[in-house]
């Protein structure tokens, strides 16, 4: 229930406006048109990369407000497999297996893990089994496939704010998919084509039944046309949809699909070595509204050899969800596009080799956005909402010495419409200090007032939570880890009526073989 993502104040409920991408192929409940985080494992991730602003040039609808990209580890050469489990307070546990190879001209990856807790209220528990496959090989000297399949499937309760708690809600997931990759280099071009689906049930206690399925197919070619152009070519092409109905009250949704595709340039210019612009444009058609122009532009100036600035716009948007157009709350067929235009200034700075430090002005206008109006059972959905989201963002990573790293991020958010939940701003801090094979960190985040609901009646108060972390690494295979969360003990709430966990501990080990 707290796994949603906002950037810059933009996210929605449900989370419809951050975008999960795995391995270039987007993630989310094809009815809902929001990501279920409880299925995306990071422990077997290459890499995971966020865009602030939006991304709609590359990814289309749900980027209007950034993405998250993911990108699966491939295993090192030879065979190797790895073990991590861990325990912690209210039986919590992580345990997760590894396995891999890489060949001359061929590799398969193996994962497979369980989650679980019995959480710190009554009927809170958590279980969630998972696993994923992968292998490929070589297709020549310039080509390469693999193929990906994976499953999961979870368990969650909901206990209910405190003053209201509840027993017996509890909501049951099982969702899977799979990706055939075909990907090339050559010495001046590179590119992939991705085939992929996914597929999902869900079971509601309050009687909520559901099947949805995504299949789409996505290619990009990226070439060099110059030593100081490259320009990028793509188009995807995706069918969404499935069937919902609620059993207890005999409520039947009907079942729904919509098509969408799009063609996308993006191209990428040295004019000079002080001068950097990148631009794109993607034309995308959907099968209700038609086609959409979506442009972006950015130029980075090198003032001096360790400083820089840059400046650009970009265009942001979100297709209305089927929930939206024809479940529920009120569902409404005539519903439109929401629309953001971002732009945004950053200056980048290195005055040390020990210090790098950047800072962010943006201003985002929100137009068309969906909003319920009215109160139940008297609903409506509308294009009836607008925001001027403005803010800074900045960030500093220090190192004093070879053995300690500090890192520091602030973000303020000014809206005319601020979202609930949204904090106006937010305080990221970290202190590393590692000493051969012993690391240590000491994490800090600070949060601010935000709005309990959409009423904008009550607000949920500011909050500080510490978090310590240590690892011992005895040999090239044996490691172990203890964690120590809300360090201070504070007493707070994500969600209104949810008090979060007081101080908990975990450990584990890390077995390398």
């Amino acid at each position: 229930g707290t796994g949603a993502v906002s950037v810059r104040g933009i996210g929605g409920a449900p989370n419809t406006g951050i975008l999960v991408v795995i391995d270039g192929r987007p993630e989310y409940q094809a009815l809902m048109g929001h990501p279920v985080p409880d299925m995306y494992t990071l422990s077997d991730a290459a890499s995971v990369r966020i865009t602030q602003g939006p991304a709609s040039v590359l990814y289309g609808s749900n980027a209007m407000g950034g993405a998250i990209e993911i990108r699966p580890a491939r295993p090192e050469a030879g065979v190797s497999t790895r073990l991590t489990s861990s325990m912690g307070s209210w039986w919590t546990t992580q345990n997760r297996l590894q396995h891999g190879a890489k060949f001359d001209r061929a590799f398969y990856t193996f994962n497979a893990g369980y989650s679980g807790t019995s959480g710190e209220r009554p009927s809170s528990d958590f279980r969630n089994p998972d696993a994923t496959f992968a292998a490929g090989g070589d297709l020549g000297e310039h080509w390469k496939t693999s193929w990906q399949g994976r499953y999961g499937w979870f368990h969650v309760e909901d206990p209910g704010p405190v003053t209201a708690p509840l027993a017996g809600s509890y909501a049951r997931v099982g969702r899977g998919g799979y990706g055939l990759n075909f990907d090339n280099a050559y010495s001046r071009s590179h590119g992939y084509a991705r085939l992929y689906g996914s597929w999902g049930r869900h079971f509601i206690a309050d009687g909520f039944r559901s099947t949805d399925s995504i299949q789409g197919a996505r290619a990009m070619q990226t070439v060099l046309l110059h030593p100081s152009l490259t320009v990028d070519f793509g188009g995807e092409a995706n069918f969404y949809g499935g069937a919902a109905r609620n059993v207890r009250q005999a409520l039947n949704y009907g079942d729904h699909g919509l098509k969408e595709g799009a063609g996308f340039t993006r191209a990428q210019w040295s004019a000079g070595t002080r001068l950097l612009m990148t631009g794109g444009f993607r034309y995308h058609r959907h099968s209700l509204y038609g086609g959409l122009p979506v442009p972006e532009f950015n130029a980075t100036f090198r003032l001096a050899p360790r400083y820089s600035i840059s400046g650009g716009f970009s265009r942001g948007f979100r297709n209305p969800t089927i929930r939206e157009l024809y479940l529920f709350p009120a569902p409404n067929p005539l519903l439109k596009p929401e629309r953001l235009w971002n732009y945004q200034g950053t200056i980048h700075a290195q005055p040390a080799a020990w210090l790098t430090a950047w800072a962010t002005y943006y201003y985002a206008g929100l137009s068309n956005q969906i909003i319920t109006l009215g109160r139940f059972p008297n609903l409506q959905l509308r294009n009836a909402g607008a925001a001027l989201n403005r803010g800074v963002e900045a960030s500093a990573q220090i190192r004093p010495s070879r053995n300690v790293m500090i890192t520091a991020g602030y973000a303020y958010l000014r809206s005319t419409n601020l979202a609930p939940l949204i904090p106006a701003n937010k305080f990221n801090g970290s202190i590393q200090w590692q000493k051969g094979k012993f690391n240590t960190t000491l994490s800090a985040m600070a949060v601010g007032e935000r709005w309990a609901s959409a009423a904008k009646t009550q607000k949920l108060g500011r909050y500080a939570v510490m978090t310590w972390q240590n690892t011992l690494r005895f040999n090239s295979r044996w490691s172990a880890f203890a964690l120590v969360d809300n360090l201070l003990n504070r007493d707070y709430q994500v969600l209104p009526g949810y008090p979060m966990p007081a101080t908990n501990a975990m450990g584990g080990f890390t077995l390398t073989f």
